[in-house]
This record gives structure tokens, sequence and C-alpha cells, in this order.
């Protein structure tokens, strides 16, 4: 037989009632608990950019930048043909030169030159001042040996972008595979002064002093390389016999 509240001895007490302090802190911890529980599930959606970008764009289907961005995100990882599909639907979308210079990256990587200067050519037909793809499209004539138009492309994105190191670097490597050394070495030094810890610089102006002779030079700029972590630099000096720390 279940027993009703008629069958419990009376206290002659009434049961005590929660004060205002008690609700108020109870209330408190509750939204607490949801605020925990809702940043515990953006951490899960955020908890990279794959998984951000997939987020947006599974949220806004008819956005092309979502998955352009996504297309970056699969590229860092390596994920080609992940990438190369969602670049691809986010150009289905709409054009735009986030997509285009993904899949020109991709097609550089994997050796499908004419492909990757065609997807720049794009880009660059759709922003004609965006410096990122004319830089890219210098990486890719590079490539292929073609070191005039690389000088063209990296000069014209450091028109538009002064302060942009790699595309010192580059056009530095670009000037130095033409055999014109002192644009080469000025390039290097530029990219320097923009960043002076920029070790890829500093090792890059010390194989072209290396090839100019002035092995002095050269050991100074490697030693200022590996000093940033450069192993190649750190290799450079053992080959010079130069010990390094």
């Amino acid at each position: 037989m279940i027993a009703d509240s008629r069958d419990r001895p009376c206290t002659g007490a009434a049961p005590p009632q929660p004060s205002s302090a008690g609700i108020r802190s109870l209330v408190l911890f509750l939204v607490a608990l949801l605020l925990a529980a809702g940043s515990h599930a953006r951490l899960r959606v955020w908890a990279g950019d794959v998984e951000l970008w997939s987020d947006a764009a599974a949220k806004n289907v008819r956005s092309g930048k979502g998955f352009a961005n996504l297309g970056i995100a699969l590229l860092k990882q390596d994920r080609i043909t992940a990438a190369i599909e969602m670049s691809s639907r986010s150009l289905a979308i709409a054009p735009n030169i986030a997509a285009y210079n993904t899949l020109g990256q991709i097609y550089e990587r994997t050796g499908r030159y004419d492909e990757a200067l065609e997807q720049y050519a794009l880009a660059i037909r759709l922003r004609p001042d965006d410096a990122q793809s004319y830089y890219n499209r210098g990486l890719t004539w590079f490539a292929i040996g073609r070191y005039g138009e690389a000088v063209a492309d990296y000069s014209r994105a450091l028109s538009l972008e002064p302060w942009y190191r790699e595309a010192y670097l580059n056009r530095g490597n670009a000037l130095d595979e033409q055999g014109r050394l002192a644009a080469a070495l000025a390039d290097y030094t530029r990219a320097l002064a923009i960043d002076p810890d920029y070790a890829d610089a500093f090792y890059n102006r010390g194989i072209a002093l290396q090839r100019a002779g002035r092995g002095e030079a050269a050991v100074r700029d490697f030693r200022e390389a590996c000093a940033r972590g450069h192993e190649g630099a750190c290799q450079a000096l053992q080959e010079y016999g130069v010990v390094h720390e």
C-alpha cells in the first residue's frame, strides 16, 4: 500500500521556503550551465578552419564565400580533391578570386601549369588590383623557368602592396636566375628591411653572395638565418667549416 501524505507524521512546522537570494543563485547557476554548453558547442564547431568553414558553408549554401574559404582550409591540410571540389562549388555560385587562387595553387603544385596560369588570369581579370593573384602567378612563371614574366608579376604585386616581403624575396630569386645579382641582392635587402627576422631572405641573400664569391658576407647571412632556425643555412655553415650554436 502506498502511503499518502496523511500517513506521514506531522512535525507541526511548514517546510522551509527558498529565500530570494537562493532563487537568484539557482538562476545564475542555470544560466552559467547554458552558456557553458553553448561555448562547448562552438568549440566543437570551430575546432579548426575546416570545421569552421564547413559549418559556415552548410548554414549558407547560396553563398560562395563559405565554400571558397573551406577550399583554402582543405588545401592547407593537403586534401587536394576536396579542396578542388569546394573551390569549384564556390565558383559555380559566383566568380571569386579566392577560389581561383586556390585552384591555381593546386594546379601548380600538381604540375598542371597551364591550368594554374589560366586560374590566375581569371582572378586578375576579376580583380586587377589583387596583389596575391599576381604574386601566385609569378610563382608559377618561376616554376616553369619563365623568369622575365615572374619578375613582371612580382613587380605588379609590389606596386599594389609595397610591404609584400615574399614578393621581394621571390623577385630576388627570379632576378638571381637571370644573372642580375645586384638587383637580386637589393630585393633580399628590401625584404629584410620589412622583416628583420626573415630567415629565408638572409639565406637567399647568402646564396647570392656565395655565387658572387663574397664568402665572408655569405657566412654572415647564413649565421643570421641559422640563428633563426633555417636548416639550410645551418648546413651551409657546416660546409664552410663554421661552428654554429
